[in-house]
């Protein structure tokens, strides 16, 4: 068969030209924008060096910490019954010990839930999260009965308490943010009562909290028509962006607690009103001492953002001078992208538990009409759930 040379070719030549074109036509808006940010990056560096928010980390002692991770589908499986969720969820010890006891090391719990009302994504999201947290919870409490005092850390891959804001007024989620809150500050507490730090890494960092902060510092180092200019970039300037082109390597920002009314107000610019940050800071009080910290590691091309409710005897500075101490070229703690691969599964699993749980389910009832009830509403996307 003879191809065409247009097949042949990636980008044939029309598609070329109009790409071109559209190169073009977008190149001199976003060359005044990316500039204005160049310049407003060297402002922000004087900025935060005369804040004094600015440190420098230095090589920290050996530390050793539980890293706990969860995994889940973006959207489940649609069944005539309804919708089949799984979740994981698991912990490893960085460093490793020598123990007969792989649970000191190691440990991997699976949860499955079939949802009769439609789940939405958000959902989804705060029930791995709360696995998570019990799993946590479950491992700092044996820490604490087992008078285990060689863990400086428990280690969250995202927020500690990943809420979005404001807090959802839907009944359905609020239930479930309520249970998320709960768990949340059950870890806290066993984690001061055990003296162990809790960090939360937040690697999705689109975010505008930096440029939030320290807005009237910038502004009143601006002339009158970039101020304008800077009003108009305060929604998109984010904080991976400001503080990729603002920090050099071994450097971190430190954003205070979240008890302080500036740092919260930056978070929720132009999203929460003041009796809604009350609220917030009423309904989760065991974040106030919280503290925000925004780090380049060494090996490290993009910056990591981190939270730390520091318990132990270790300063915080040191915590985070190790994190960024084992942060390679993704930009997150190398134990982090362990638990990562630890918990992950792929999305034909899900099928296979729906199978599994079929037979299961045939042989308690002896009934072959089950499966008529766990088949998939949509044939065609039995092998296309998508992955948290």
């Amino acid at each position: 068969m003879v191809v065409s040379s247009l097949e042949e070719r990636e980008i044939h030549p029309e598609l070329l030209i109009a790409l071109m074109r559209g190169i073009r036509k977008v190149t001199p808006s976003l060359s005044g924008r990316l500039g204005f940010i160049l310049k407003i990056t060297r402002i922000f560096r004087e900025v935060i060096e005369n804040s004094n928010c600015l440190f420098k980390l230095s090589k920290p002692r050996n530390l050793a910490c539980y890293a706990i991770d969860s995994s889940f589908q973006m959207a489940p499986l649609s069944l005539v019954y309804g919708d089949l969720c799984l979740y994981t969820a698991g912990y490893l010890r960085y460093p490793r010990i020598n123990s007969a006891d792989s649970t000191l090391n190691r440990l991997l719990t699976a949860e499955i839930k079939i949802h009769e009302r439609p789940i939405t994504s958000r959902e989804i999201s705060i029930e791995a999260h709360i696995l998570e947290r019990k799993v946590a919870c479950t491992l700092v409490n044996r820490l604490l009965e087992e008078e285990q005092t060689d863990i400086n850390m428990v280690v969250i891959d995202g927020p500690i308490l990943p809420l979005p804001i404001p807090l959802p007024q839907m009944r359905r989620s609020e239930s479930l943010v309520n249970e998320l809150i709960c768990i949340t500050k059950d870890l806290v507490d066993l984690c001061e009562e055990s003296q162990i730090a809790l960090v939360g890494v937040i690697k999705r960092v689109r975010s505008c909290i930096l440029i939030n902060y320290f807005y009237q510092d910038i502004e009143s180092r601006l002339i009158r028509q970039d101020r304008a200019l800077l009003r108009e970039l305060r929604n998109s300037l984010n904080d991976k962006a400001l503080a990729l082109l603002t920090l050099s390597r071994d450097e971190c920002i430190y954003l205070g607690a979240y008890y302080n009314d500036r740092l919260l107000q930056a978070i929720a610019w132009r999203k929460m009103r003041r009796e809604e940050i009350d609220d917030f800071k009423r309904r989760a009080i065991f974040m106030n001492h919280a503290q925000m910290f925004i780090y380049r590691a060494p090996r490290a091309f993009q910056p990591t953002f981190v939270e730390v409710l520091n318990f132990s005897n270790v300063d915080t500075l040191e915590i985070v001078s190790w994190l960024a101490h084992h942060t390679g070229a993704s930009g997150y703690p190398h134990f982090l992208d362990m638990i990562d691969s630890y918990v992950a599964f792929r999305s034909s699993v899900a099928e296979i538990v729906r199978r599994m749980l079929v037979r299961e389910i045939c042989r308690a009832l002896n009934d072959p009409r089950v499966e008529q009830l766990l088949e998939h509403t949509d044939l065609q996307k039995k092998f296309t759930p998508r992955m948290g």
